[in-house]
């Protein structure tokens, strides 16, 4: 389920509800397909964060399946746009959700904290870079360079790369 919503600021936010079975069947059209309209008709100001993401976990938070179904589903949204987390607002935590999912120890009951994989985690911000210098968007933005800071703060120690940002 998609809808516009406006926040006080009066910035456009689309909030986008995924399904068990958008989840399951791996259907990423929803939220790429949305991303693509945004890119077209919204000014670049509007686009950063503007998409609100509501999933599954909600429902079942510590179920297994499902985390290795989410794992799935964004390993391909990943793969299709590794630049998705510039539009996903991050509201309830939700970037760290989706870093949970990409991660290499996802099980639900694992007391450490996830980490991404350097490979994964660069790729990430490389794109989000790419993307915003492609859009001309604010490289300084201070929502932005939050958001660089939680996927490089993600990153497995042993995978850190000296002076990457």
């Amino acid at each position: 389920m998609v809808e516009r919503q406006n926040t006080l600021k009066k910035k456009s936010i689309l909030r986008i509800d995924l399904t068990k079975e958008d989840i399951h069947s791996k259907n990423i059209n929803l939220i790429v397909d949305s991303i693509s309209q945004m890119e077209a008709n919204q000014s670049l100001k509007d686009r950063f964060a503007s998409i609100e993401l509501h999933t599954i976990e909600e429902d079942e938070p510590n179920s297994n399946h499902n985390m290795v179904k989410m794992r799935l589903y964004f390993t391909e949204l990943f793969k299709s746009l590794p630049y998705f987390l510039f539009y996903i607002n991050p509201t309830g935590d939700s970037h760290l959700k989706i870093i949970k999912y990409l991660a290499d120890n996802i099980e639900s009951n694992s007391k450490e904290e996830p980490r991404l994989s350097g490979e994964v985690g660069y790729k990430m911000i490389e794109a989000i870079e790419d993307h915003v210098t492609k859009i001309g968007f604010e490289s300084e933005h201070e929502g932005l360079l939050e958001l660089y800071q939680l996927i490089s703060d993600s990153i497995k120690e042993e995978d850190l790369q000296c002076g990457f940002l």
